[in-house]
């Protein structure tokens, strides 16, 4: 049985460490993404969930008194009607932990997406995806001084862009 807790603002790290240490298993679902930072891009664990994490009490059910009390967690989501913490089945965590790598990958690029280059002299270019070549190469489309530009990049060196 699995229940959720939300966590203080941006303190969702100490809050998973925090249950850890007194024995519940915490599950705090991230995918991998890739930030501009310091005039270049790095890969880092970004929350699917920010602000939430999620609480297995089957070993631990009468100890689900302290979750409040934990630092970093403000509080246990609850039940209006009954009181009791929100249960959240099984199925839908084992779903979250099966699909995370797969469906859930937000890096998913198809042909005629907009991306950004995140490597080299090139960074922050613009492009728009032409071809997927293979498993690890792919031709973008990009503008380099108003002259439009067919070039092959890895597929590790881009960040999709949305909106």
């Amino acid at each position: 049985m699995w229940v959720v807790a939300k966590t203080k603002a941006n303190q969702e790290n100490r809050a998973y460490k925090n249950l850890n240490n007194q024995g519940f298993v915490v599950f705090m679902p991230c995918f991998e993404s890739k930030k501009f930072k310091n005039n270049t891009w790095s890969p880092y664990q970004e929350l699917l969930f920010p602000g939430y994490v999620f609480i297995n009490l089957d070993s631990c059910f009468n100890k689900a008194h302290k979750i409040n009390n934990t630092l970093g967690v403000s509080k246990l989501l609850m039940d209006s009607y009954s009181g009791y913490p929100s249960i959240l089945p099984d199925d839908i965590v084992n779903e979250i932990k099966n699909n995370l790598n797969k469906s859930l990958n937000i890096n998913n690029i198809n042909v005629g997406d907009n991306v950004v280059y995140t490597k080299g002299s090139l960074s922050n270019i613009v492009g728009t995806v032409i071809e997927l070549s293979g498993k690890s190469r792919i031709r973008l489309l990009i503008d380099l001084i108003n002259t439009k530009r067919e070039v092959f990049v890895d597929l590790l060196d881009i960040q999709r862009v949305y909106g």
